[in-house]
């Protein structure tokens, strides 16, 4: 075991109402796991809720307002300076036009058995146990 801190990071698994989900792929200058593809989110601001923080994330990377429906799953991985716990909410869109952040360089839609087709970052490393 490690010592690193704990941080919590969110994710919303964004259902298009066809049982698709949304997935953006990293960019090729990402910091960590760049070209894999994950699901909109990120980590808190200090004080946030995490509904909040996803809300704000989701619109941020990718132009949509979305509602949280459910929770879908959970993950937890390590970064070189700190242990990740990501709380996966099921989301629909309730507003916007899709833009593409700077963050990542491109998306897909796509039903939960076609994941395993992308490199996917350990974020969505158990995704088959996932509610969705």
């Amino acid at each position: 075991m490690t010592n690193k801190p704990y941080d919590l990071a969110v994710s919303a698994l964004i259902n298009d109402g066809q049982g698709r989900f949304l997935l953006l792929k990293r960019a090729g200058s990402s910091k960590h796991y760049a070209g894999q593809w994950e699901p909109p989110g990120g980590k808190l601001d200090p004080g946030e809720t995490f509904e909040n923080g996803l809300i704000r994330e989701v619109l941020e990377e990718t132009g949509l307002t979305v509602e949280l429906d459910s929770v879908a799953g959970t993950t937890e991985f390590e970064l070189p300076a700190i242990k990740i716990v990501l709380l996966h909410m099921n989301a629909h869109i309730v507003a916007g036009e899709f833009c593409l952040s700077d963050e990542h360089e491109d998306f897909v839609w796509l039903q939960p058995e076609d994941f395993s087709t992308k490199e996917l970052t350990p974020k969505l490393s158990n995704y088959s146990s996932f509610n969705l």
